[in-house]
C-alpha cells in the first residue's frame, strides 16, 4: 500500500494502526493484546524515497555566545519541520524544529571549549550527523 498521504509517521502508530485492523477484522481481544512492537515507537518511517538535505551551521562558536543559527534547504528551498538537536558536556541537550524558512536558532549557553554533536532528522530525510567546535576564532554564521 502505497503510504505517501497518510499521518503514520512513527513505528509506534504504524504497529497500533496493524494492531486495531486486526482486531476489527478477527474481533479478538486477545490477538490484539497479544501483538507487541519490538524498538523505538517514535522510530520516524520513510514514506518514500530519503532525500539528502542540506543542513548549514556554524563550524567553530566562540565560547560564550548564547544563540546561533541552523538552516536547512532541500534542493535550495527552505525545508520546514526538520527536527534537529544539540547536545554536549555539562548536560547540554537542546532540540528544536526549523520553520518555514528552513531556520533554528538556538538559545544556548557555551561555558568552554568542547565539541557539539548535531544531528537533524525529518520526514523521508536520510538523518545528518555533524559537529560543531567551541572555541577561540569561532562564527556565530552558518558555514
Amino acid at each position: 500500500e502505497d503510504t505517501t498521504d497518510t499521518e503514520i509517521l512513527t513505528l509506534g502508530a504504524a504497529v497500533e494502526a496493524g494492531r486495531l485492523h486486526y482486531y476489527n477484522e478477527i474481533l479478538s481481544t486477545q490477538q490484539y493484546v497479544a501483538s507487541n512492537m519490538y524498538g523505538d515507537p517514535e522510530l520516524n518511517l520513510w514514506t518514500g524515497v530519503p532525500r539528502d538535505v542540506d543542513v548549514s551551521h556554524p563550524p567553530t562558536v566562540p565560547p560564550h555566545v548564547t544563540e546561533f543559527s541552523v538552516f536547512t534547504t532541500d534542493d535550495g528551498v527552505p525545508r520546514r519541520d526538520v527536527k534537529i538537536c544539540i547536545s554536549g558536556s555539562d548536560s547540554l541537550y537542546a532540540v528544536g524544529t526549523t520553520d518555514a524558512d528552513g531556520k533554528l536558532t538556538f538559545e544556548v549557553v557555551l561555558a568552554g571549549e568542547e565539541t557539539l554533536r548535531i544531528v537533524a532528522t525529518g520526514r523521508d530525510m536520510e538523518p545528518y550527523e555533524g559537529e560543531i567546535q567551541v572555541g577561540p576564532g569561532g562564527s556565530e554564521d552558518a558555514g
